[in-house]
């Protein structure tokens, strides 16, 4: 036991390198003399609270009006978001407002959403955001360059702003977590994931592929299983775009309660994952389950102290290294004492998260899922 706990200090620390060398291998691209045109789909369901600060950051864009479509998708919201939006398309000649139809081929909402708002884009790039997110200003002119004629999509950054809420810091070092190992395995050439607040693609490559065709059941996935699609029926190249200037900023849940049903949602899809990614998940489970059993080893076993401190302090180390160093490209803090709460809380709320997720059942946004598929549907009050 204590030459198995040595070697897992060591395989950890090779990890780590593995994965801080597949996100450096990331190169920035050249800057494009020819600018795209773009089309922005913003899904939006009851996102009265949040869409004036998210469209607001669209038109602020620095980039030529003229080459910029914004959509907004209402999904059936029964607040304000309807005439929120409206009333920026009078003002923005570049902003559209489309109420999303009922969907009869099978899509869950948000895909559904997406989907109609593709149909009616104009231009030839899709640039996909949440309506409670906050792009940076240079975020079009960013993603923009990464669009070499043999790129398919490009992934970016998504950042959750951490407030005075201990919840918040969790959140985002949790999110940001997921986006590294993202941007890794994209340098690596091995796409497993991606966030739909902030991924964007060609509108010819989401056609070649039949678009949600196949992934369109499950309440998440709008993303990293699109990905997964493009990589495997595409010869298209994935980028993912290391500018800070590429990132897009997003709110932190409100509640515990909240934050739960968030990663549920997201955990309801891994049955549909790629096998290179189910793979993945078996070192990270099995330190996971080190980890949550160490007290009860220490207890049993205190001749194993040493190497087990070892494994935690090692642990510890390497993710702080790995978050502090990438954080701070994009000007974010990363408190010591904080991130080590939030790295123990993470431990223990992984396992049962994703066990809870295959169950697949949960509620978000006023709707019902089984299974990840959705039970119900609402219409419009």
């Amino acid at each position: 036991m204590t030459i198995f706990l040595w070697l897992a200090a060591i395989v950890y620390i090779l990890i780590i390198i593995l994965l801080v060398t597949g996100i450096n291998r990331n190169r920035q691209m050249p800057i494009k003399f020819e600018q795209e045109s773009v089309t922005i789909i913003v899904p939006a369901r009851n996102e009265e609270s949040s869409l004036h600060e998210c469209l607001n950051a669209l038109v602020d864009q620095h980039f030529p009006e003229k080459k910029i479509q914004i959509l907004v998708v209402d999904d059936f919201s029964s607040d304000q978001t309807w005439t929120i939006a409206k009333d920026y398309s009078k003002r923005y000649r570049h902003i559209t407002v489309i109420q999303r139809k009922k969907d009869t081929s099978g899509l869950t909402p948000k895909k559904s959403a997406i989907a109609q708002g593709i149909a009616a884009s104009e231009n030839k790039i899709i640039m996909n955001t949440d309506a409670d997110c906050q792009p940076h200003p240079d975020w079009i002119k960013s993603i923009n360059k990464y669009f070499q004629e043999n790129v398919g999509a490009v992934s970016s950054w998504l950042v959750v702003q951490a407030d005075h809420r201990f919840l918040s810091l969790v959140e985002s070092i949790d999110s940001f977590s997921y986006v590294l190992i993202g941007a890794a395995a994209i340098g690596w050439g091995k796409p497993l994931l991606a966030n739909g607040a902030n991924f964007s693609y060609r509108k010819i490559l989401f056609n070649r592929i039949n678009g949600f065709e196949g992934i369109g059941k499950f309440g998440s996935g709008d993303d990293d299983l699109l990905l997964q699609k493009m990589v495997n029926d595409t010869e298209y190249k994935i980028c993912f775009a290391l500018d800070p200037e590429a990132a897009v900023q997003t709110r932190p849940c409100r509640t515990i309660k909240q934050f739960i049903k968030q990663r549920t949602r997201w955990a309801s899809k891994t049955s549909a994952y790629s096998n290179t990614l189910g793979w993945l998940l078996i070192p990270i489970i099995g330190y996971l389950l080190l980890l949550i059993f160490s007290p009860l080893i220490l207890v049993a076993w205190p001749q194993w102290s040493l190497p087990l401190m070892v494994f935690w302090i090692t642990k510890f180390t390497a993710d702080f290294f790995v978050h502090a160093h990438f954080r701070t490209r994009l000007g974010l803090k990363t408190p010591v004492l904080s991130f080590m709460l939030a790295e123990i809380l993470q431990i223990v709320y992984l396992p049962i998260i994703g066990l809870w997720g295959i169950r697949g059942r949960f509620e978000w946004k006023g709707r019902a899922y089984i299974k990840g598929q959705l039970k119900q549907e609402l219409t419009k009050k």
